[in-house]
């Protein structure tokens, strides 16, 4: 499975998440204001992500993905034709814990 541009976004520091740890429990910090975060460059490149099978990398994408869905309202909609190649994309890896994450996300 070729490398996504979210990996090699995290990979240049270029993404606005980072890992936290709480203990054992991990969970996600984001650099900068939700509200703030263009929703047209980051939640395409952020969906592209959940075709990753490699922690650290599944793990931000997954929870990234969710506080952008659960954070976005009506930022959303207009960046919804953008999310078609990487749904489409993630569903067509026929892995099973890849598929069931993007169905849950849409």
């Amino acid at each position: 499975m070729p490398s996504t541009i979210f990996k090699h976004f995290y990979e240049r520091n270029d993404l606005p998440i980072v890992c936290s740890f709480s203990g054992a429990v991990r969970g996600i910090q984001w650099k900068v204001p939700l509200e703030a975060l263009d929703y047209h460059h980051y939640l395409p490149v952020f969906f592209e992500g959940l075709r990753e099978i490699e922690d650290p990398c599944m793990f931000l994408a997954d929870k990234g993905t969710d506080d952008l869905l659960k954070e976005g309202g009506e930022k959303i909609l207009p960046v919804l034709p953008q999310l078609i190649l990487p749904i489409k994309s993630a569903l067509q890896t026929k892995r099973k814990e890849v598929v069931v994450k993007t169905l849950k996300k849409i």
